[in-house]
C-alpha cells in the first residue's frame, strides 16, 4: 500500500515502552512496507537505517539522518517522527508527528524545555498529522476543552489526533503469582531511574509506610541510566533507614513484567514532572494490581488511584488503600479493558494513516 518510514532515536535493542511502541505500530499497519531510521546500536535487520552521527556540523541525528538517508527519505509516502524533536522540516508536509508526553515541564531543563516547546509549535502548524496520547498535550497548546478522559481516539482538530497508549489485554491479564516475588510483599515501582520518575519521592513515601507496613519492601525495576543518580538513591535509603528494605533488577525484558506486576501488592507511578498515558501503569492495571500514581500530564487520564506529592500524604492514601487491593485492581482492569484496548489503538492508528496518505 504505502511506503512508511519511522524515524526513532530508538528501537533496537528494544529497552523500554518507547521502542515497544515503535513495534506495535509497525505490526498494526501490516499492509505497508516500513523501514526505521535509529541512531546506529549495533543491531542489524532488513527494516533498519542505522544513522551515524559524525562530528560537527554533522554532530546531530537530524543532521545525519538526513545526509546519510537523503534519497530513501524522499521516497517513502509517508514518515512517522516518534518524537517531536525529529521532525525534519524539509518532510513535514508528509510526516506524522507523533508526541509522547509535554516534554517542557522539568524545571531542571529550562534551555532544553524552551527548545521542546518551539518543535511542539512547529509540528502542530507544519506537519501533515500529528498524535498526542494525552489530553494534556492538547491543553497545553491551547486546547482548553480537551478535558482529562476525554476524546480518546477522536480527531480533535482537523488532523490531529488523540490516541492514548493502549496495551495488549491478553499478554498483560490477572494471572498466577510468582512466589519468589510475592513472598517479598512488595510495592513495585516500573520506572527506570530518572529524577523526573520521582524515585526519591517513593522513597521518602515508603519511610512513612514502613512504619505501619514493617514487612513491606519496594521493588524497583528499570533501567539505571545514571550512576550518580542510583548513588543519591542510595544514600536516601541509607538516610532514610531504609536498606535492606529497597531492591533494584535493573532493566527486565517487556515479556517478563506481568510476572512483576501479578506478584505485588500494588504499583506506584510518582512522576514529578513530565509524563503521557503510561505503559507502566496501564500494564499494572491490566493485571489487577491496585495502581497510584501522581497526576501528572497523561496520568491525569488513567483510572489508578491518585496520590499527593507530599511524602507523608502519599504513604497514607496507600496505606489506606492496601487493603482493599483486590477492589481496586479489579475495577482498574475493568476500566483498562474498555478505554485503553490494543484493538481501539489499532483502529484509530490506521486511520490516521489512511487520512495522511491520501
Amino acid at each position: 500500500m504505502g511506503k512508511i518510514g519511522h524515524i526513532v532515536h530508538n528501537y533496537k535493542p528494544m529497552l523500554g515502552g518507547g521502542e515497544v511502541y515503535v513495534s506495535d505500530l509497525i505490526a498494526a499497519l501490516p499492509g505497508h512496507e516500513h523501514i526505521v531510521f535509529q541512531k546506529f546500536s549495533g543491531d542489524a535487520g532488513s527494516e533498519l537505517r542505522s544513522v551515524r552521527p559524525w562530528k560537527k556540523p554533522f554532530k546531530s541525528f537530524r543532521t545525519a539522518l538526513q545526509v546519510q538517508y537523503l534519497p530513501e527519505l524522499m521516497r517513502q509516502d509517508l514518515l512517522v517522527s516518534h518524537d517531536l524533536n525529529n521532525l525534519l522540516p524539509l518532510f513535514a508536509a508528509k510526516t506524522v508527528a507523533v508526541s509522547h508526553s509535554v516534554t517542557w515541564a522539568d524545571p531542571y531543563r529550562e534551555r532544553a524545555n524552551r527548545r521542546s516547546r518551539r518543535k511542539a509549535d512547529y509540528a502542530w502548524l507544519k506537519a501533515r498529522g500529528l498524535v498526542a496520547n494525552s489530553t494534556a498535550f492538547f491543553r497545553e497548546m491551547g486546547l482548553a476543552g480537551i478535558l482529562p478522559g476525554t476524546h480518546f481516539f477522536e480527531e480533535v482538530e482537523e488532523r490531529r489526533w488523540l490516541i492514548p497508549n493502549c496495551i495488549d489485554l491478553e499478554m498483560f491479564k490477572a494471572g498466577q503469582p510468582v512466589s519468589a516475588i510475592a513472598d517479598m510483599k512488595a510495592i513495585l515501582l516500573p520506572r527506570r531511574l530518572d529524577h523526573g520518575r520521582g524515585i526519591g519521592l517513593a522513597l521518602e513515601a515508603f519511610h512513612f509506610i514502613c512504619k505501619q507496613f514493617p514487612d513491606l519492601n519496594l521493588l524497583i525495576v528499570g533501567e539505571i541510566v545514571s550512576l550518580g543518580y542510583f548513588q543519591e538513591l542510595q544514600a536516601l535509603i541509607h538516610k532514610l533507614s531504609l536498606a535492606g528494605k529497597v531492591f533494584f533488577t535493573g532493566r527486565v525484558p517487556h515479556e517478563r513484567m506481568p510476572d512483576f506486576y501479578r506478584s505485588s501488592l500494588a504499583t506506584l507511578i510518582p512522576t514529578l514532572h513530565t509524563e503521557g498515558t503510561a505503559l507502566g501503569a496501564l500494564e499494572s492495571m491490566a493485571c489487577a494490581c491496585p495502581t497510584f500514581s501522581t497526576d501528572v500530564g497523561g496520568l491525569a487520564d488513567l483510572p489508578s488511584v491518585k496520590v499527593s506529592f507530599e511524602p507523608e500524604e502519599m504513604a497514607e492514601e496507600i496505606s489506606g488503600n492496601l487493603h482493599r487491593g483486590r477492589e481496586i485492581g479489579q475495577a482498574q482492569r475493568s476500566a483498562v479493558s474498555e478505554s485503553f484496548n490494543r484493538g481501539k489503538w489499532i483502529e484509530a492508528w490506521g486511520n490516521v494513516i489512511r487520512t495522511c496518505l491520501r
